[in-house]
Parts: C-alpha cells; sequence; structure tokens
C-alpha cells in the first residue's frame, strides 16, 4: 500500500464524518425532528416499493431502512443474475438508476438452484420524497 492509497482511504472515512456532522447541525437527532421524519418516509417508500415487488412476482426482501433490494425469479442462480443484470441495464437506458449486489447462499432466503457463488439483485436506495409514491414503484418496476 501507497500514501496515495492511505490518504484516499482517510478522505473516504473523513468526507463521511463530514457529511455526517453536516446532516445532523442540519437535521438534528430528535425523536420527532425532520430528520426522523424523512427517515420513515424513506422506509414508507421502501416497504411500498418491497410490497409492490412482491404483487408483482418480483422476490423482495423486507426492507430495514430505505433500501429495497428485490430479483427476478427463475430457476437457478446463473439465470436469475442474467435476469437481473439484464432488467438493470434497461432500467438504466430508461433513466432509472439502481445498483447490483451480490448475495451469497447464506444471504439468500429464497428457494432456488444454486450454478454459481453468488446471486446478484437489485438493490434500490429510496430517499427522496418523491420515492414514496406508487407510480414511482410503478416505474422502477415495470
Amino acid at each position: 500500500m501507497h500514501l496515495g492509497e492511505i490518504t484516499l482511504e482517510c478522505s473516504r472515512a473523513g468526507s463521511g464524518a463530514a457529511a455526517l456532522w453536516a446532516t445532523l447541525q442540519k437535521f438534528p437527532l430528535e425523536k420527532s425532528g425532520k430528520f426522523a421524519a424523512r427517515l420513515e418516509e424513506s422506509l414508507h417508500a421502501a416497504t411500498g416499493l418491497h410490497r409492490m415487488a412482491q404483487n408483482m412476482g418480483f422476490w423482495s426482501l423486507e426492507p430495514e431502512l430505505d433500501i429495497c433490494v428485490f430479483s427476478l425469479k427463475g430457476s437457478n442462480s446463473s439465470q436469475i443474475s442474467r435476469l437481473n443484470r439484464d432488467f438493470f441495464e434497461r432500467k438504466a437506458n430508461n433513466n432509472i438508476h439502481l445498483a447490483l449486489l451480490k448475495l451469497t447462499r447464506e444471504n439468500c432466503p429464497w428457494n432456488l438452484e444454486w450454478e454459481t457463488d453468488e446471486l446478484v439483485v437489485i438493490r434500490s436506495v429510496l430517499m427522496k420524497p418523491e420515492h414514496n409514491s406508487p407510480s414511482f414503484w410503478r416505474k422502477v418496476l415495470e
């Protein structure tokens, strides 16, 4: 490891700390404050996307905060991973920005045939007020 790598790694942690500090200056940690309300809105958005995904036939993990993890269904890990990568690319081309996440067998609750060590799934972070909307969720999933 050289100085550049160390500097970059330390900058990441420092920038994260600075971002948290700035956020807490604007939105103090108060049980019924603005920050708590935003977190709750984000949880509602992620839960709404999760429910809609399940209703539309996707696999979906119950969100804990503002992240919804879901997957198209298939019979084996390589097929499902390919379907999810194609879905991700299609959405990116339509200006819907999602992320890919790799799950190991141990972290995957769904019943499927494992041909690979990991399963590629879709990850969506819902942080903006407009994300808490059924029309937005449909746009993500269709």
